[in-house]
């Protein structure tokens, strides 16, 4: 396994010599003007092995802190499919189905609930707004913080709200809408809020907090042992990247986020561990019923998908959205896919594909949208070739 720590500077010369029997120049889509930049970490999985590791730029520009496989990203959306996951191992193990509804959750819910299954929340097609993207959520929510004493006390002295304020007040917009925006299973229109209400569940059904019962699931077994959950209780995480974007000035500008994002996002990891889950996903390393239930893109009928970012084959027609991640036949093998945009601003890049035991990771601490094409590393580094 290689792995290389560069500056920005000098990482296209450097990177060209170094992965010269590949041909594969990774270096020449992170090239900046200098090294005093946000960066990123990338890796590239090949059948149950990391084979290929790349850091660039800074993990904090004031101290100077190089990202490094130690580094720890927020993951955002990518996230997704390990809730889906967990809702999976659940539905195995007979403690409940994706055809329940919320109104088997909610009792106190409105009698739409009764439309929404738990298929309609990991595919998006359940009709509830999005709680960080929808105007009227969003003001709702704005109201109901701005009446809680003790959690805007927190946030302004530059604390993480409680996670469970943040359920609950996510839970009651819901109850509180008069219909969805569409009749449930209709149509699909992305929704953070429908995630936030499937991690709700998982603590509902196995009386375990969100953050305990992934780790169990996944973390622990795989030896993630740098990866959890983000919670009020776990703010300051050890190596963790500052987040960055660009002021109206032209200068770097440090990113703070208050809200205890799970479910939809909000999971710490490094490059490493999160080549660890990709392997298991590609070739698992012990009988996985849930794996199998995730990875269905050729076992029945899922939303047609439009993307908006990530990889561009993903973008051309006949994606779907299958349990949290984007689904497409490609270049021989079924390929799944997830860009991951944090609340405080990091970006996940995060696709693989079984039948041709190949993947990538990449993790920035800033909006960094650039990365090499999805066929260039299926060609040099995928099974069949």
């Amino acid at each position: 396994m290689n792995r290389y720590t560069l500056s920005f500077i000098s990482l296209p010369l450097l990177l060209s010599s170094a992965l010269s029997a590949k041909d594969l120049n990774i270096g020449q889509y992170f090239t900046i003007q200098d090294n005093e930049t946000p960066g990123c970490g990338v890796g590239i999985v090949q059948s149950d092995k990391l084979i290929e590791q790349l850091y660039v730029g800074q993990s904090n520009i004031r101290y100077q802190t190089p990202i490094d496989n130690k580094t720890v990203f927020d993951i955002g959306s990518v996230s997704k499919h390990m809730t889906a996951y967990i809702i999976m191992a659940l539905e195995s193990e007979g403690l409940l189905s994706q055809k329940q509804t919320l109104a088997d959750f909610y009792k106190d819910g409105p009698d739409w609930f009764n439309n929404v299954t738990l298929f309609h929340l990991i595919h998006h097609q359940s009709g509830i707004p999005d709680y960080l993207n929808d105007t009227e959520s969003a003001l709702y929510l704005m109201k109901r913080f701005k009446t809680n004493d003790k959690e805007l006390n927190t946030a302004l002295w530059g604390g993480m709200v409680d996670k469970s304020y943040l359920f609950s007040e996510i839970v009651g917009f819901s109850k509180q809408l008069k219909s969805p925006t569409f009749t449930p299973g209709t149509s699909i229109s992305y929704s953070n809020t429908g995630y936030v209400l499937l991690a709700d569940i998982i603590e509902k059904v196995t009386n375990n907090k969100f953050e305990d019962e992934i780790a169990s699931r996944i973390f622990i077994p795989l030896k993630m042992s740098n990866t959890q959950a983000s919670t009020k209780d776990n703010f300051l995480i050890n190596w963790k990247a500052s987040s960055y974007y660009v002021d109206k000035y032209g200068n770097y500008a440090h990113s703070h986020t208050m809200l205890p994002s799970q479910g939809d996002g909000g999971i710490q990891s490094t490059v490493p561990d999160m080549a660890k889950w990709m392997e298991h996903l590609i070739k698992p390393k012990y009988a996985d019923e849930a794996r199998e239930k995730l990875l269905a893109l050729s076992k029945g009928e899922y939303p047609a998908f439009t993307t908006y970012w990530g990889a561009v084959e993903f973008k051309m027609g006949d994606s779907k959205y299958v349990n949290g991640l984007i689904a497409k036949n490609l270049y021989g093998g079924e390929f799944y896919s997830h860009s991951g945009y944090s609340l405080d601003g990091m970006v996940t890049e995060f696709w693989f594909s079984p039948e041709r035991e190949v993947g990538y990771i990449q993790m920035c601490n800033y909006k960094y949208l650039k990365m090499p094409p999805l066929n260039n590393i299926v060609q040099q580094y995928g099974k069949g070739n």
